[in-house]
């Protein structure tokens, strides 16, 4: 069998006539290792653009499109452990306490870190004034890395101004 290049172009002392089944394989092998990790790489980045533009949506607290961008993400990589914790997230923004609890459930099944779904429960406590009776509690909330400042200090803020509210209101 002989390619479609001449013998001329090919590297001197190399004659492509004489590439053996053995090289042709390896060749065949290794094309399709670099597509794969092509593949790969690509999904990879399309994923964590995904997941990106969520966090985006929920750091505007434009919640309601975070929500509908976490089904988008269902629908095109299928279920997962991240996108419940986001979905969650928007729904504690949302006041929907019970919804949240059922995506941090999700969330565990499907596999995400339990660090991040006890640190969104202890935001959910959080704003509701529960689990802020220390500062220590209080500090180790606000400096926890598993989800941006801002969210951490936004459950802490609310449910600060929820205790508050709630001393007025016994108090009268």
């Amino acid at each position: 069998m002989r390619n479609s290049l001449p013998d001329s172009l090919a590297p001197r002392g190399f004659r492509f006539t004489e590439m053996n089944s053995r090289a042709r394989i390896r060749t065949g092998v290794l094309l399709a290792i670099l597509i794969g990790l092509a593949i790969y790489a690509w999904r990879q980045d399309s994923w964590g653009r995904d997941l990106g533009k969520i966090e985006n949506w929920l750091a505007m607290r434009a919640d309601r499109r975070a929500l509908k961008e976490t089904l988008a993400l269902e629908q095109k990589w299928g279920r997962t452990g991240d996108g419940h914790v986001l979905a969650a997230r928007a729904m504690r923004h949302l006041e929907r306490d019970d919804s949240c609890r059922e995506e941090l459930n999700r969330a565990a099944v499907r596999g995400a870190s339990p660090a991040v779904i006890a640190h969104e429960s202890r935001l959910l406590a959080a704003q509701h004034g529960q689990a802020l009776s220390s500062p220590y509690e209080l500090d180790e909330i606000l400096a926890s890395p598993l989800a941006p400042f801002s969210e951490n200090a936004d459950a802490v803020m609310i449910g600060l101004i929820r205790e508050k509210e709630e001393v007025r209101s016994n108090s009268s």
